[in-house]
């Protein structure tokens, strides 16, 4: 029982979206036939894998106390950019890492902006995410471009015969950011977080902490417009254009407070899962696609709503 209660004081910030998603597998598994089967969850964790990138993106820039509106642009130019550079053999391998160091250096960019000039990063963002836009249309108007058959197989297949390959990258990404946070970068990341003037008038490389979470998020992004690339086998200028609200919502709901320093990254990873099964269960009811949109923005609602009320009863 002293277990029980020491687990609970410690994770009380994310059982509410265990709970969640406990639930979410309940409904999943009523409308879904043969639902325990293996080849069923191998098959979802390909649908899931590309919202909880995106929520563990967002919920870096979170930590931080801002919020990353040019999230869903980024990975719309990431899709256009990779299916019109593969497809050169033996050199994918290294055109896929440095798209994904570009992704990250773009991400980069924008919080160096935010830093140097200490402007709101939600707007900062938003500027950005219409310049991305703007790029990828340029490159590509229309969903098009070439996936490798090979890179398609890697990135959907499973090792053993069983082991999905993108839930293996989401337990990569989780784990270097336990290392991470472990280290003294990551207490300087919530440090920033809960205090930015503070840690800037500590010592604090602050700089530091920006860069960071601001280039580590383009890499994870990069690596969701990859996957959604392996899924669709082509690239799409407009692709992620509902990922922005996605993410937000996954992020909050997995309790990364919006005034930073606060969270667990695992929450965000599980509250991906849920936004992700939510519009699977809302395809498979067939509800159309606008319908699609005010459930996740009444979600959102409900889900900064409790966010804030959390941070309230953290003060008392």
């Amino acid at each position: 029982m002293a277990r029980l209660k020491m687990f609970i004081k410690r994770n009380g910030d994310i059982l509410p979206i265990i709970v969640i998603l406990l639930i979410m597998f309940a409904i999943t598994m009523s409308l879904q036939r043969n639902f325990w089967r293996i080849s069923n969850f191998q098959r979802l964790s390909r649908q899931l894998a590309p919202y909880i990138f995106i929520a563990i993106a967002q919920a870096m820039i979170l930590l931080l106390g801002g919020l990353d509106m040019a999230l869903g642009s980024l990975v719309s130019f990431s899709t256009v950019i990779f299916a019109s550079s593969l497809g050169r053999g033996p050199l994918d391998v290294i055109t896929i890492i440095a798209i994904l160091l570009l992704c990250s250096i773009m991400s980069a960019i924008s919080g160096m902006v935010v830093y140097k000039f200490k402007l709101p990063g939600i707007v900062v963002s938003l500027a950005f995410s219409f310049i991305w836009s703007g790029v990828a249309l340029r490159i590509m108007n229309v969903p098009g471009g070439y996936i490798p058959n090979e890179i398609v197989e890697a990135l959907t297949s499973n090792l053993g015969g069983f082991f999905p390959v993108p839930f293996l990258l989401v337990i990569v990404v989780v784990v270097l950011w336990h290392s991470v946070k472990r280290s003294t970068l990551g207490v300087l990341i919530y440090a920033v977080g809960n205090n930015r003037e503070g840690a800037f008038a500590s010592g604090l490389s602050v700089l530091k902490a920006y860069l960071f979470c601001y280039g580590f998020s383009g890499f994870i992004i990069g690596l969701a417009g990859l996957m959604l690339c392996a899924i669709t086998t082509s690239g799409d200028p407009t692709i992620g254009a509902p990922l922005t609200i996605n993410s937000v919502t996954a992020a909050v709901l997995g309790g990364i407070a919006f005034s930073g320093g606060k969270g667990k990254i695992i929450g965000s990873v599980f509250g991906g899962m849920v936004v992700g099964m939510l519009v699977n269960v809302l395809f498979y009811l067939r509800v159309p696609g606008h319908y699609t949109y005010v459930v996740e923005g009444v979600i959102l609602i409900f889900a900064v709503a409790a966010n804030v009320v959390r941070e309230r009863r953290s003060l008392v």
